[in-house]
C-alpha cells in the first residue's frame, strides 16, 4: 500500500508540474505576440523638405509618360484605374558629380522606376488613393521604395501630375 501511495503522489506532482510548464510557455508566447491595439501602430505624417531646402533646390526628374495602370481590387470589387505622371523631386544642393551620376542612373533604369511605381499602385486600391492623404501616402511609398533601389537619399519628393483616380465598372 505505501508504494502505490508514493507512485499516485509522484504521478500527481508530475502532472501538476506539466501544467505549470504548459500555462508558463503559454503566457509566454501570448507575450511574445503582444496585441494588436492601435497604440502599436504608427501614423504615417507627411514627408517634408528639410528646412534648409525650398522646391527651388529640387531637380525635376519625370519618370517618363503617364503612368496608366489598374489599382488592387476593392471592396466593391471593381477593377479601378489610375492615371498620372510621377516626377522625381532631386536635392540639387550637394555634390554636382554625384547629383548627374544618379540622374544617369534613373535615366537609363527608368523602365525600373516606372516599374517600381506601377508595382505601389497596384497594391493600393481606389479608396487608399482618391484622397489628397492617399495620394501623399502613395508618393511616400514610391519615394521610400525608389531611394531603396537606388541606395540614395537624393529622392527628396515624389510628385504627380494629371492625376486621375477611375472607378472601374
Amino acid at each position: 500500500m505505501d508504494k502505490s501511495k508514493l507512485m499516485m503522489f509522484i504521478i500527481i506532482a508530475l502532472l501538476v508540474l506539466l501544467l505549470g510548464t504548459v500555462v508558463g510557455v503559454t503566457f509566454y508566447l501570448i507575450g511574445l505576440v503582444g496585441d494588436d491595439s492601435l497604440t502599436d501602430f504608427q501614423r504615417v505624417e507627411a514627408a517634408e523638405l528639410p528646412p534648409s531646402l525650398s522646391l527651388m533646390d529640387l531637380r525635376e526628374v519625370p519618370l517618363g509618360d503617364r503612368i496608366v495602370t489598374n489599382l488592387a481590387i476593392g471592396e466593391r470589387g471593381t477593377s479601378d484605374t489610375v492615371a498620372t505622371g510621377v516626377i522625381l523631386g532631386v536635392n540639387n544642393t550637394g555634390d554636382q558629380g554625384e547629383l548627374e551620376e544618379f540622374v544617369d542612373a534613373i535615366t537609363e533604369r527608368v523602365r525600373m522606376a516606372r516599374g517600381i511605381a506601377i508595382n505601389v499602385f497596384g497594391d493600393l486600391t481606389y479608396e487608399q488613393v482618391r484622397s489628397p492623404e492617399g495620394q501623399q501616402a502613395a508618393a511616400e511609398e514610391i519615394m521610400s521604395r525608389l531611394q531603396a533601389a537606388f541606395s540614395t537619399n537624393l529622392i527628396i519628393h515624389v510628385g504627380f501630375y494629371d492625376w486621375n483616380v477611375q472607378r472601374g465598372r
